[in-house]
């Protein structure tokens, strides 16, 4: 009867020695899971800096954090509060041999400004407009998402310049960025205003004009965030309104801003762009900066990212940058009376960094001042 209770208890040992051994072992799997499992999320922190945020933008949509806590969290900032005045350039043009009425040149290479015409007055963008839209739209969408174009195509004003996209068609932010920056394409704009505001509000149901105006409210947040303290945007396209306005100044913020994004810098530096969208139908687009067209007269080595714009009240603008000779120069010109003498004003401006001998004043142009546009320009009309 002893041996017998000895065994019994024994055996209840050995099992309750089990499930403790057992327990153990569990509890040791998940904290070892949760261990790894920090330890990836630390090392993934800690692998994304600032210039990767750009990438993992898309990613963030998915997550549980708001647009405000988003935008605050990338450094945006673009200031020109630093640089110094180089005001020797003013030997080689004055104010008033420059077309343009707000006029403002920028060589970062040297955190310089070289050239100021009336940079804080207020003027309006017209379709330089579309360096912000591009950029908040890559702040929040991977290129690759597919659109659908809809019925916001109605919202396009008439007398648009156009990418003439149809509705149902599919096609990637990628390639609408084409049609928006290169034929000036408002209805392009729209559909990427439209389609960024409800991915982002996570509302699909936004209403076409409820869309436009938080994909605004998306453009007055980052021009905030950049330094554009006396600009606000009511519209993606830059078709007037009085209370879309910015100032020379602000335009540079924003021009080097935009230049801050390859694919963006890609887009405005391609003058030809051919294409067959997801839905199968083709196109074929051709960027109204002349500035960039080997075949035109107002072609000029190393200009990369730029947009031109026009309506009545804004006049013929431009913002782009040059490359050369180891200077990154960023141009400004609003206001300009035609297309032909906004171009002029351009090479001007880059002659007067890179060869002042090449400066054209009034007659020593071959080309009539009173020409209206190019073919190519007449696009410009509407935006």
């Amino acid at each position: 009867m002893q041996y017998k209770k000895k065994s019994r208890h024994k055996t209840v040992t050995n099992i309750i020695i089990f499930i403790i051994l057992a327990s153990l072992m569990v509890i040791s799997i998940v904290l070892i899971m949760y261990n790894s499992k920090t330890t990836n999320t630390i090392n993934n922190e800690v692998s994304i800096g600032k210039s990767d945020t750009k990438s993992i933008q898309a990613t963030l949509l998915t997550e549980d954090i708001t647009t405000e806590e988003y935008i605050t969290s990338i450094d945006t900032s673009v200031a020109l509060d630093n640089a110094s005045i180089n005001d020797s350039y003013y030997q080689y043009l004055k104010p008033d041999d420059l077309n343009g009425k707000y006029v403002m040149v920028y060589n970062k290479t040297t955190n310089q400004i070289l050239y100021q015409k009336d940079v804080d007055t207020i003027c309006y963008p017209a379709s330089t407009t579309k360096l912000l839209t591009c950029a908040v739209a890559l702040e929040y969408v991977s290129p690759d998402t597919i659109f659908t174009v809809g019925d916001e195509l109605s919202l396009v004003p008439a007398n648009s310049s156009l990418a003439y996209l149809g509705e149902g068609e599919q096609i990637s932010l990628n390639d609408l960025l084409y049609g928006l920056m290169l034929p000036s394409g408002n209805d392009a704009g729209y559909v990427i205003a439209v389609n960024v505001a409800r991915r982002v509000s996570g509302n699909e149901k936004l209403s076409n004009e409820d869309a436009v105006s938080y994909f605004a409210d998306l453009m007055n947040q980052t021009a905030k965030k950049i330094g554009m303290e006396n600009s606000n945007f009511v519209v993606p396209d830059g078709f007037h309104d009085d209370k879309h306005y910015v100032t020379a100044k602000d335009m540079m913020k924003l021009l080097l801003y935009a230049d801050s994004f390859p694919l963006l810098k890609q887009v405005t530096s391609t003058y030809r762009y051919e294409v067959t969208v997801k839905s199968g139908q083709d196109y074929i687009w051709l960027n109204s900066n002349k500035l960039i067209d080997k075949s035109s007269e107002f072609y000029y080595e190393g200009v990369t990212t730029g947009k031109t714009g026009f309506h009545d009240d804004a006049g013929h603008c431009i913002a782009f940058t040059c490359n050369k000779n180891g200077m990154d120069i960023y141009v400004v010109i609003m206001n300009a009376q035609t297309a032909i003498y906004r171009n002029r004003d351009a090479l001007n401006l880059l002659n007067m960094i890179y060869n002042p001998a090449d400066i054209k004043i009034g007659e020593q142009w071959d080309l009539d001042p009173n020409e209206t546009t190019t073919t190519t320009e007449v696009s410009d009309m509407g935006f």
